[in-house]
């Protein structure tokens, strides 16, 4: 009982220090230790949602509303956002997954978790889905409604539906 009053107290923090009432710096003091390791100088809007203990956001992070960011306790399933990195509204960042099995029920009971990376430097456009297991490097763009499904090279542009590259930039 006392594990479940716990967690029911955790995730009442999270949701008030997402609320549009909380501070900004206010914020990411709740979250810090909360949801992993929350720099005070990144900028998190309210209405973004966060599972799990295992995220850390860089220095001068940008966060716009309506993003969704699913990690777990568990070892693999980091979610891990550099310094600089701006993620547009409506992004989802996912580190589960499940194997495709045979039978009745292709995806199996057993959940898999894979990190997600984000480079220094990336700009993550609006509604961008990124799945289990992704690095995006260096100074990277995903342009708006991209599914990233791979790792991606630095310095680049990627768009579409898996995200393919279409642009080298300068670094």
């Amino acid at each position: 009982m006392k594990k479940y009053i716990g967690r029911v107290l955790g995730r009442f923090l999270v949701n008030f220090a997402m609320s549009r009432f909380t501070p900004p710096l206010f914020r990411n003091i709740l979250l810090n230790n909360r949801i992993g390791k929350v720099s005070r100088t990144a900028e998190i809007c309210s209405d973004t949602y966060f599972t799990g203990k295992r995220i850390v956001i860089g220095e001068r992070v940008f966060i716009n509303k309506f993003c969704k960011f699913f990690s777990h306790t568990k070892t693999g399933s980091d979610i891990i956002i550099g310094d600089d990195v701006a993620i547009a509204m409506g992004v989802t960042l996912t580190t589960h997954t499940h194997q495709i099995s045979s039978g009745k029920r292709r995806a199996e009971r057993k959940t898999v978790f894979r990190p997600i990376v984000i480079g220094d430097g990336c700009w993550i456009g609006a509604n961008v889905t990124i799945l289990p297991g992704v690095t995006i490097g260096r100074g990277t763009v995903v342009g708006a409604g991209s599914v990233v499904v791979k790792d991606l090279d630095a310095n680049s542009v990627y768009v579409g539906n898996p995200a393919r590259k279409i642009r080298q930039l300068e670094g």
